[in-house]
């Protein structure tokens, strides 16, 4: 790799050199934890920076394969990574913990620069290998302190069998495509249903099954026929269903919701900042470019052998679970567990949507596609992953900025409602700010998660799957779930305070303040002024059905800029031609025959027919 493909990786490579300096410098120098502190703060605004320099850079707009094309760089990767590094910071700079513990804050940065790993992939195998960093760091965090040694045991057991499942359904999808590239394994899976389903071995199987006597040596061969088609899609179905499930219960779904319920009870606030801005982000992208990108063909996606049918499941039981946990809770920390699940729910089912409608548009090379029906499924699945992207950022803002609260309330595992009595006559500011952020994750107006979800529900009421429009309702319902829950905190914070309840403002607590308040006014106006970074959202979604490098997703792409310019873009459906003198002239049309469909007169050139032997009597 050139250096100038370094470039493109700078947040990783800048995040990759600090871990290895931090954990020199905790190996050799662990009497000055204050300096490690400040090292580590230099070192991640450095990789925020360069990640900001990338964000909306048009030179990645197609994707830049790096590595061999084991890792790439789209806008998708570029906004991801400015989210988690800010995670990172102010995990940082506002847990006093990691100014004095160096091992904790160099394991941190280590698993951050995993999770870019995960982030950039375009290959497995560093798509898994940045999952099982970023998941193991927040295992030695949690062991750290001796009273949250048996939730990073739970947390050790839990994701180790996340882990098993998923290399062993990885090591099932290579074993039957023969690759590890995420481009390359749905041409191949859509090769294997194609040669399972047709040709010689549908031949053998419907000469085995017809019952009419035939030779040994012809059954034998026929047999022969029928397996070997059979085999490879008998090792991906269970593969591709195996690493759907482990990305999704690490994820926070159902049955994997009780180690992020176990987080939250006990976890620090940095943990917790870890888990929402760092591991949670990294999995959902890779579900984005494993599944969304690269298996959305009818095939692998529909019933009967497609993993929607068990993802409409999952985000079901997600939405249930989530919801009556969030309605329950008694303590803050409980129903932000709650709030979560149910977060986690909406955004699988985005995903679910998207996948819907990039298979309706017939993305695959080769497909016979109808200019409006392919367009359409383009531009809302492209919507879909927008509000998913949009909807994701803006839970883990309020979230970091709730945790915040709770730092600055003295102890960060502080719980129950009595931590919020009379916050608004105690501490005011604080109030306010938790106040916002309550109202902002019941997804209240004018805040970011109002106009996040309702983004949201007009892109996925576009899908007419049944399974998904039912699974709208459940979405609705558990958020008014969620709503409820939140109404008995901000009772709480505007109730009585309780009596020798101090109300003076410590200094270690300005920092915690200070993040609260800025996440309340960001997720305010964000609300109120979404077109701060509605491009970028665009941005990042533009094309995500298409795998990186492809010449149409760079179409797709320039012509979303051209319409934020203003200006008219050159494309296949009526663009402007190039006008360059030394262009080849354009063939002259063949002779159409006038359809009913404007979008099949535009998309398809039908040759007229022959006249037939009738024609010519009618003609004489």
């Amino acid at each position: 790799m050139t250096l100038e493909g370094l470039e493109y990786l700078s947040p990783m490579a800048i995040l990759g050199l600090w871990s290895l300096l931090l954990v020199s410098v905790a190996r050799w120098r662990p009497e000055t934890p204050g300096v490690h502190r400040i090292i580590a703060l230099i070192g991640v605004v450095m990789a925020l920076l360069a990640a900001l320099s990338l964000a909306g850079d048009p030179a990645i707009d197609v994707g830049v394969e790096l590595l061999g094309g084991a890792l790439v760089t789209d806008p998708l990767a570029a906004l991801i990574d400015v989210a988690i590094l800010a995670a990172l910071l102010l995990a940082i700079a506002t847990d006093r913990r990691f100014a004095q513990e160096p091992t904790s804050l160099a394991t941190a940065v280590v698993g951050t620069a995993g999770l870019t790993l995960t982030i950039h992939a375009a290959d497995l195998l560093p798509l898994v290998a940045g999952l099982e960093i970023g998941a193991l760091s927040l295992v030695v965090i949690l062991g750290r302190e001796p009273e949250h040694r048996p939730l990073a045991l739970r947390w050790l057991v839990g994701q180790g069998i996340l882990c098993v499942a998923m290399l062993f359904g990885v090591a099932l999808i290579v074993a039957a495509t023969g690759t590890t590239s995420i481009a390359g394994i749905g041409g191949r899976a859509a090769m294997i249903f194609t040669r399972w389903g047709a040709g010689p071995a549908q031949i053998a199987v419907d000469l085995l099954r017809s019952g009419v006597p035939i030779p040994d040596a012809l059954e034998a061969e026929a047999r022969n026929r029928a397996v070997t088609a059979m085999a490879p899609a008998a090792l991906f179905l269970p593969g591709m269903l195996l690493a759907f499930a482990a990305l999704v219960l690490r994820f926070g779904a159902v049955f994997g919701h009780r180690l992020l319920v176990g987080l939250y009870d006990r976890g620090s606030a940095a943990s917790l900042l870890l888990f929402e801005g760092g591991l949670r982000l990294a999995a959902l992208v890779a579900l984005i470019r494993l599944f969304v990108t690269g298996l959305h063909v009818p095939r692998q996606l529909f019933a009967p052998y497609g993993w929607s049918s068990p993802a409409v499941l999952l985000i079901g039981a997600t939405l249930l679970v989530g919801g009556l946990l969030a309605l329950r809770a008694r303590e803050l920390r409980t129903w932000l567990a709650g709030q979560a699940v149910v977060g986690g729910g909406w955004l699988l089912l985005a995903a679910l949507a998207a996948a819907n409608f990039y298979a309706h548009a017939g993305l695959r090379s080769g497909a016979i596609t109808v200019t409006d029906h392919h367009e359409w499924g383009l531009s809302s699945g492209d919507a879909a992953i927008a509000a998913l992207i949009g909807l994701a950022l803006a839970q883990t803002l309020a979230s970091a900025g709730l945790l915040a609260v709770l730092s600055a309330l003295g102890d960060p595992r502080a719980r129950g409602p009595l931590l919020l009595r009379g916050l608004a006559t105690r501490r005011p500011l604080l109030a306010a700010a938790a106040t916002v952020l309550l109202l902002a994750l019941a997804g209240s107006p004018p805040t970011a998660l109002f106009i996040a979800r309702f983004e949201l529900l007009a892109a996925v009421a576009g899908d007419t799957n049944l399974p998904v429009r039912l699974l709208l309702v459940f979405a609705l319902l558990a958020a008014v779930a969620v709503t409820a829950g939140a109404l008995r905190f901000l009772v709480e914070i505007f109730a009585a305070p309780p009596a020798n309840e101090p109300s003076s403002e410590g200094a270690e607590s300005r920092a915690p303040t200070a993040v609260a308040v800025v996440a309340a006014v960001a997720v305010v106006v964000t609300g109120v002024a979404p077109e701060i970074v509605l491009r970028q959202l665009e941005l990042a979604a533009c094309a995500v059905g298409m795998n990186p490098g492809q010449r149409s997703r760079g179409e797709r792409l320039e012509a979303l800029r051209s319409r934020w310019s203003g200006e008219p873009a050159a494309d296949d459906h009526g663009g402007p031609a190039d006008t360059d003198d030394d262009a080849t002239p354009p063939i002259a049309p063949t002779t159409t025959v006038q359809t009913p469909s404007p979008a099949l007169r535009n998309a398809v050139e039908i040759q007229p027919m022959p006249p037939t032997k009738v024609d010519r009597e009618k003609t004489r």
